[in-house]
């Protein structure tokens, strides 16, 4: 077993569970996942041990079993079955530099312009990466009109939607 520290940028609903994604301190990408075929966490394993979930730029000492590259998602560690250690908070100014340094400006994401990728297309193609940070330009954030609980964002990148 091991540690990683991890700025978190992401906890999204999964399923029943949770998705989470952040950045390591040398800059590449972090999925805490579980050993099950989604990988999806339960609220639980989220908590941190000063007794809330982990939120976006919470700086947090995640344990890991191993690193379980997946072909569509290459950035996911399997957790240990131990509590996130909540380590501090940062705000926007004070990571600014080193979120501007992994922006991702290539024009394709997950190797298509498109804002979907086929199961296919990932087999003939596997993604270097499944998460990326871009800079999006007048982003319009919505609601899925067909599930209202989920939140979308829409944006330009190259060019493309």
């Amino acid at each position: 077993m091991s540690h990683q520290k991890m700025l978190c940028l992401a906890n999204s609903r999964k399923f029943n569970g949770r998705c989470v994604a952040g950045l390591l301190t040398d800059g590449s990408w972090m999925r805490p996942v579980t050993a099950t075929e989604d990988g999806s966490l339960t609220p639980a394993m989220c908590m941190l041990n000063i007794g809330r979930p982990v939120q976006s730029l919470d700086v947090v000492l995640v344990s890991v079993e191993y690193r379980d590259p997946r072909l569509h998602q290459p950035e996911n560690w399997v957790v240990a079955n131990r509590p996130w250690r909540f380590l501090r908070t940062r705000n926007l100014s004070e990571v600014r530099d080193f979120l501007d340094s992994v922006l991702t400006d290539e024009p394709e994401l997950l190797g298509t312009r498109t804002n979907k990728v086929t199961w296919a297309e990932i087999r003939q193609n596997p993604p270097s990466s499944s998460v990326a940070l871009v800079k999006a330009a007048r982003p319009v954030f919505t609601r899925n009109p067909h599930k209202r609980s989920q939140r979308r964002a829409r944006f330009k990148h190259h060019g493309s939607t």
